[in-house]
């Protein structure tokens, strides 16, 4: 008697991998990869159009690290006296806020009493007006600092996981040319942020070991969980995107070249990667036009990948303790105006794929 269990259980030790299991169901050897639910390894050509169609729309052909520094006149910048430019040019109450707010964020032992001074009897005059700018400024050029390792750090990790990504698209070059497009893009940005942290602000890269460790485990995830690991890097996308969008608009980022590498970074690559990862996302889900939640694992998966994503970008403590909320405030802008703004973004995009941001993952303001 032909037991079919067995006899499928001996053909995996043949020359040739079975192509049914008991029920006679049959197996699709598409990729190596595995994932739960209802996910789709080879993308459908139906998605090709998609793909063609943010190929058609990216603006890259003049777009370099060499011709960015020569439309911005990068030698001629000078961050400190941009800073202390726009210091000059502030209202005297913009200057006292912007004082109170950097001088909170700072780790000076006579802050506190600094600090009521200005409240009480507001700015001072003369020579001591002119101290307290110099004081703000290097507060300010080290929060530049401090943001742009976090920028610098990001974009050269998001490097390996990116890589990866290249191999489950294998079967549809139209992917695979976007998904390569945009390790290049990361490569760089990368560059741009290396050369403005070591030239405009004399500092060194320093390796956060949570974003490292994150990165880490997003380049474990790829292979195993493709879909997933697409998720996760919109979430990256989006609240990146979002971040390098406020202070490209924000009228008090104090320092112009900052602004307009913020500007160039967004408008001219962050936007199509968040297509992409949109685009690839759904192509894995086979779902054509508005995204939607097709099975429980997909929704628990997501929603794990978010919470990840969520710690790392506004950090483990409820309020705006995470260091670059506190680089923000030291920048004279109010960190809650930030992180309304990155949670609009994500919630917008999160949306277009069917996922409902659970908003108690984000810290209480």
């Amino acid at each position: 008697m032909r037991v079919p269990f067995l006899s499928s259980l001996k053909s995996w030790f043949g020359k040739t991998p079975p192509t049914q299991i008991a029920n006679n169901t049959p197996i699709k050897f598409q990729s190596n990869a595995t994932e739960f639910g209802n996910c789709n390894f080879v993308i459908k050509s139906k998605y090709d159009e998609l793909a063609k169609k943010i190929l058609e729309n990216s603006d890259r052909t003049h777009w370099t690290r060499d011709s960015f520094r020569k439309e911005v006149n990068w030698d001629s910048h000078d961050v400190k006296q941009n800073i202390l430019q726009t210091l000059n040019s502030l209202p005297s109450y913009e200057l006292r806020d912007t004082a109170i707010m950097a001088i909170s964020v700072s780790d000076g032992s006579e802050k506190d009493s600094l600090i009521n001074s200005l409240m009480e009897k507001g700015l001072p005059t003369g020579a001591e007006l002119e101290k307290l700018k110099g004081l703000i400024a290097d507060i300010q050029f080290d929060a530049f600092k401090t943001i742009t390792n976090h920028a610098l750090t990001a974009e050269q990790l998001a490097v390996a996981p990116l890589s990866k990504a290249i191999v489950f698209t294998k079967a549809r070059p139209l992917f695979q040319e976007l998904s390569s497009q945009f390790v290049d893009d990361e490569g760089r940005h990368s560059h741009i942020f290396q050369d403005y942290l070591t030239e405009k602000l004399g500092g060194e890269r320093k390796d956060s070991k949570s974003v490292v460790r994150d990165f880490d485990l997003f380049s474990l995830i790829v292979p195993i969980m493709p879909a997933g690991s697409v998720f996760l890097g919109l979430a990256v996308e989006t609240v990146g995107g979002a971040f390098f969008e406020f202070f490209a608009n924000h009228p008090k980022t104090p320092d112009p070249l900052f602004k307009a590498m913020c500007s160039a970074i967004y408008s001219r690559d962050e936007e199509r990667h968040m297509d992409i990862c949109e685009t690839l996302y759904k192509a894995l889900h086979d779902k054509e036009n508005q995204g939607y939640l097709g099975s429980k694992w997909e929704e628990f998966r997501n929603k794990q990948m978010f919470r990840s994503i969520a710690k790392q970008v506004y950090g483990k403590q409820a309020g705006m303790d995470h260091y670059l909320m506190r680089s923000t405030q030291a920048l004279g802008i109010d960190p809650k105006d930030l992180f309304k703004h990155i949670s609009s973004r994500v919630k917008d995009r999160f949306a277009r794929i069917g996922h409902k941001v659970d908003e108690s993952l984000l810290p209480k303001l």
